[in-house]
């Protein structure tokens, strides 16, 4: 997928697109239904739309400013379905299926924690049995930061809004556990991020 140059372009998206897609591609071969949390631009989704044709991909977004990006970005992916206004605070979401797959990339640390707690409280009534929940981003560990980069980023971060930041990974972990959330899978990624895969307990 080309960059658009009349479109807003998020530069992570391409730097960490593969790494991403080769821990979710076992998860994809057998999706049939994504929903994307803070699809941002929607770069991910355009990237993987054509190369999962057989999934119905619905991204999202809480700013509905984005909208009309992801949708122009998604506009030849037949498969992609136009993009939601959707704030995961919200105990009723715009949707009225259940997904095999729900991916959050890179939202945890530009949102206020309320909004992460919310997705896994409300996320429970729109997941398949046996679906998984996906989160991916810089994440601390035991209170500490993995790089100077991401100290960096993290104080970059409060200088733009006192309540976003860097989260430690243990609270991510424990807060999906409170929602019935089990952690199936932890995968370390380039660029000190992580990957965290989720399933509810039977």
């Amino acid at each position: 997928m080309p960059i658009q140059q009349n479109l807003p372009h998020a530069p992570a998206t391409v730097r960490n697109r593969i790494p991403i897609r080769s821990v979710l591609d076992p998860y994809l071969k057998r999706a049939q239904c994504v929903l994307e949390i803070a699809s941002g631009t929607g770069e991910h989704i355009a990237w993987l739309a054509p190369q999962y044709p057989n999934i119905k991909w619905h991204p999202s977004d809480i700013c509905p400013n984005s909208l009309p990006t992801i949708n122009a970005y998604n506009q030849n992916n037949d498969n992609v379905l136009p993009a939601l206004e959707l704030n995961t605070q919200s105990s009723e979401w715009p949707i009225s299926e259940r997904f095999d797959l729900i991916t959050c990339i890179n939202m945890t640390h530009i949102s206020d924690f309320k909004s992460t707690l919310c997705l896994f409280k409300n996320s429970v009534q729109y997941i398949k049995p046996n679906g998984v929940l996906y989160f991916y981003g810089p994440f601390n560990k035991a209170n500490q930061f993995t790089s100077p980069g991401n100290e960096a980023f993290h104080m970059s971060l409060k200088q733009q809004n006192p309540q976003w930041g860097l989260r430690d990974v243990e609270t991510i972990i424990h807060s999906a556990e409170e929602s019935g959330w089990a952690l199936i899978q932890h995968i370390d990624m380039p660029a000190n991020n992580m990957s965290l895969f989720f399933q509810l307990n039977p």
